[in-house]
Parts: C-alpha cells; sequence; structure tokens
C-alpha cells in the first residue's frame, strides 16, 4: 500500500485535505480550481484560468491507456 512511500501519500492528503475544507467550508464543487480561489480570488477563478486549470488534468486518462498497454506486452515480444 505504501510502495510509493510517504512523500507521494502526503501530497494526495494535502490536496485531499484541501478539497475538502473548500467543499465543506465555503460550499464550493469538487474541482482543483477552487484551491487556489483563497491565492488568486473568485474573478480569475471564474475566468479562463479556471478552466485551464482543471483542463489541465484532462489529457491524464490518454496517457494512461498507452502506458498500460505497454507494460502489458513482454519485453521479449519483439524477438520472436
Amino acid at each position: 500500500m505504501f510502495h510509493w512511500g510517504l512523500h507521494a501519500w502526503g501530497i494526495y492528503a494535502i490536496v485531499g485535505l484541501g478539497l475538502a475544507y473548500m467543499t465543506c467550508r465555503y460550499g464550493r464543487p469538487l474541482s482543483v480550481r477552487w484551491l487556489l480561489e483563497p491565492l488568486t480570488g473568485r474573478r480569475l477563478i471564474d475566468s479562463w484560468i479556471g478552466h485551464v486549470i482543471d483542463g489541465s488534468r484532462r489529457p491524464q486518462p490518454a496517457a494512461v491507456a498507452p502506458a498500460a498497454v505497454g507494460r502489458s506486452v513482454p519485453a521479449d515480444a519483439s524477438r520472436s
């Protein structure tokens, strides 16, 4: 379970606690852009910059699928 070490789990915990705080305390949606609202302000988060922040995590499934296929093929399959 902790094969990535405590550092990676610490980062996940900080993001999760931030999302939980903004959702419970201020009633914001569960979206990464709202973590930056106290630093940047509501006006900037509601603009196109907020959409870029949320959109920056969309390509991840497109990167995971080829990596999963690549990992499932044996290394010596091309030598046959």
